[in-house]
Formats: C-alpha cells, sequence, structure tokens
C-alpha cells in the first residue's frame, strides 16, 4: 500500500534499500509540482525532514544519548508543527 502526503494527498514517491542487515534507507518524498514540498528520508541513522522551506538532518536511532534524543524529539515536534501549517497553506490555495 502506498502513503500519502500529508499536505497535498497525492501519491509519495517511496522507496527502499537493504542489505543482510536489514534496511538501511528509505525515502517517502512528495513529487507534485503543487505541493509545497514533504520529504521524509532515513538513511543508516539519520533523518531528513523537509516541509516548504523548513528543513532538518539529525541522528534518529535506538542508540542515542540523551542530549541526541531530545534534539530528535525536539525535531521531530516541530516537524509534525510545519506539516499542520502547510496542510493549511495548501486548503488556502
Amino acid at each position: 500500500m502506498y502513503k500519502k502526503c500529508p499536505l497535498c494527498k497525492r501519491k509519495l514517491y517511496q522507496n527502499g534499500w537493504f542489505d543482510e542487515r536489514g534496511v538501511v534507507e528509505y525515502i517517502n518524498e512528495c513529487h507534485n509540482k503543487d505541493c509545497t514540498g514533504y520529504k521524509h528520508h532515513w538513511y543508516y541513522g539519520t533523518t531528513e525532514l523537509k516541509v516548504g522551506e523548513f528543513e532538518v538532518s539529525f541522528l534518529d536511532h535506538g542508540y542515542l544519548k540523551a542530549e541526541d534524543k531530545l534534539i530528535a524529539k525536539n525535531n521531530w515536534k516541530e516537524f509534525k508543527q510545519q506539516v499542520k501549517k502547510h496542510k493549511v497553506q495548501m486548503l488556502i490555495k
């Protein structure tokens, strides 16, 4: 089953890469030209998130130090707020 863009509700481009350890990279990205831009990309423990002009990259895996966990938590929180903000902007268009 494919995922839909949380902003424009169109189908996301999705891909993933694996090796003997399991998933090493995946990407969910909106290629709709009318969308403000959505991307969730994870590779080797690093997460990249993008919504509109907001873009952030940070460590996000199971072996984080406390300070990195806090950074990841705050980045995910801001990303979710940006998604909500851009959803409203897409409705206004």
